[in-house]
């Protein structure tokens, strides 16, 4: 039933009403932040069970997708399948050793990314889709799922009817965020490929 019930949301290429709510559970990011401070918190989004089952699909063809056409860049890892942070990390270490050894300095940069999800711009990211050629189905799919999104932010003091749309960003705790941002950090790479030819890109897979 519940398959069928899917293939019908795939046909319509629409998600349906109720799955626009989403209940946001803030998380204390520590480090001694101020706890009165909103940015102090990460808030994960606490989807419907059908919806998290829905986008683990998408998520599936979307990958397969991206793996076939070589939508993602060579240096993404993390939430590819078959790579991990931590061979990024190991190769990156093995690149300073091997520069030490020939006696070659090593630049390294870190970038802050703690508010990467909510940052990211859903019309923008249509659009990106269609660069990279996705379209028909999915297209209309993953545009729809982020064409209107409510949250209700589990707290003593907020009563349970009292939600708020969200026009910006990607939900945290969604199956789908991770590759979805993926494609938007793949864009960046290339604007500043074309706006900055000089600069060079380690494209090595480790």
């Amino acid at each position: 039933m519940i398959y069928v019930y899917m293939m019908i949301i795939l046909e319509v290429q629409t998600y349906p009403g109720a799955w626009a709510l989403d209940l946001m559970q803030l998380i204390y990011k520590g480090g001694g932040k101020d706890r009165c401070c909103p940015s102090s918190y990460c808030g994960i989004y606490l989807l419907n069970t059908l919806t998290k089952l829905f986008e683990g699909q998408i998520e599936s063809r979307l990958a397969q997708f991206t793996g076939k056409r070589d939508t993602l860049t060579s240096t993404q890892q993390g939430s590819r399948t078959s790579r991990l942070i931590h061979d990024a990390i190991y190769a990156r270490i093995a690149t300073i050793q091997q520069k030490r050894q020939n006696g070659m300095p090593s630049y390294c940069s870190f970038v802050d990314l703690t508010t990467t999800y909510p940052s990211v711009h859903k019309t923008l990211l249509a659009y990106t889709f269609k660069n990279y050629n996705i379209k028909g189905k999915i297209w209309h799919l993953l545009k729809a799922s982020s064409r209107k999104v409510r949250i209700r932010v589990l707290h003593a003091l907020i009563e349970e009817g009292d939600e708020v749309d969200i026009f910006h960003g990607l939900a945290e705790g969604s199956r789908l965020s991770p590759t979805l941002f993926g494609i938007c950090a793949t864009e960046l790479i290339h604007v500043l490929r074309t706006k900055f030819p000089e600069l060079k890109f380690d494209d090595s897979r480790p």
